[in-house]
């Protein structure tokens, strides 16, 4: 799960904030298996580079950068469960 967020109460809440995500606010989940997310994460990343470097924007690419480590070191870890969502076997998991 990451780091930022829990799921509880049937929601997703921000850690430090200690606020709940809205019900009418679009969310999209990338799993470790995702062989995409790696691409996603270092788009997202590149991105907040591109942004003013406010204190916000630093603490994205922080907690961005965390997230991309943990993809790789998965992908590295279980490559036979890497691929395109539902495309690979569940037998692995």
């Amino acid at each position: 799960m990451d780091p930022k967020y829990s799921a509880k109460d049937g929601r997703f809440w921000h850690n430090e904030g200690n606020y709940f995500l809205p019900d009418d606010e679009p969310l999209m989940i990338f799993r470790g298996k995702d062989e995409l997310a790696v691409k996603m994460c270092e788009v997202y990343i590149e991105t907040l580079k591109s942004q003013p470097q406010t204190e916000i924007i630093v603490s994205h690419i922080e907690t961005a950068t965390e997230r991309l480590a943990a993809f790789k070191s998965f992908h590295m870890q279980y490559p036979e469960r890497v691929g395109v969502c539902c495309s690979v076997s569940q037998k692995a998991a």
